[in-house]
C-alpha cells in the first residue's frame, strides 16, 4: 500500500483511514480473550471451558473484518454516479433492479456481463464514460419510478 499521507491527512492514497484497523473493539476482544484463557489456567488447567470461547470470539472478529472489508471501493466519480444508491453497491445489477420495483423486461435489456456485476462496479464503470454502464445506472434508479407505471412488467 503506497502511504502517501499528508502531514495533515486521516487518509491514506487509498481513502482509507489512517489507523491500522485495530481499534477500541479489537482490544476489548482481545482483553476478554486473554481473560477467559486466563481463567481458564487458574481455575483447573486447560480444560478448554475458557479457551473455546476465546478462540470462537477471535475467530468471530477476523470473519468479520473480512466481510466489512470485502465490499466494492467506489472511486470520486462511481459516488457521484451511483448517488443515493450508496447502499445497493455490493448488490448485483438485476437484483437492485427487482428490489427497486422493475420487472423482467428492465432486466433483460442489461447486457449479459452487466448482469453479474455488482452497482458499484457498474457506477465505477459509468464515471469512466462507458456507455452501456451509464445506461444501466440510469435503469437501475429508474427502476422504482417505472414500476408504477408498468407494475413491474
Amino acid at each position: 500500500m503506497d502511504d502517501t499521507r499528508s502531514p495533515g491527512s486521516l487518509e491514506d492514497a487509498n481513502g482509507n483511514g489512517g489507523n491500522d484497523g485495530y481499534g477500541f473493539t479489537d482490544f476489548v476482544i482481545d482483553v476478554v480473550s486473554v481473560a477467559l484463557t486466563a481463567v481458564d489456567f487458574i481455575l483447573g488447567g486447560p480444560t478448554g471451558e475458557g479457551i473455546a470461547p476465546a478462540l470462537a470470539i477471535q475467530s468471530l472478529k477476523t470473519t468479520t473484518k473480512k466481510v466489512v472489508t470485502s465490499g466494492v471501493k467506489l472511486t470520486r466519480g462511481g459516488k457521484r454516479k451511483i448517488g443515493n444508491l450508496q447502499d445497493l453497491k455490493d448488490m448485483r445489477a438485476d437484483e437492485a433492479i427487482r428490489l427497486r420495483g422493475g420487472g423482467k423486461s428492465q432486466v433483460d435489456q442489461l447486457s449479459t456481463d452487466l448482469k453479474e456485476k455488482t452497482v458499484g462496479e457498474i457506477a465505477n464503470m459509468a464515471a469512466t464514460k462507458d456507455p452501456a454502464a451509464e445506461t444501466a445506472m440510469k435503469m437501475i434508479k429508474q427502476a422504482s419510478s417505472k414500476a408504477g407505471k408498468y407494475c413491474g412488467k
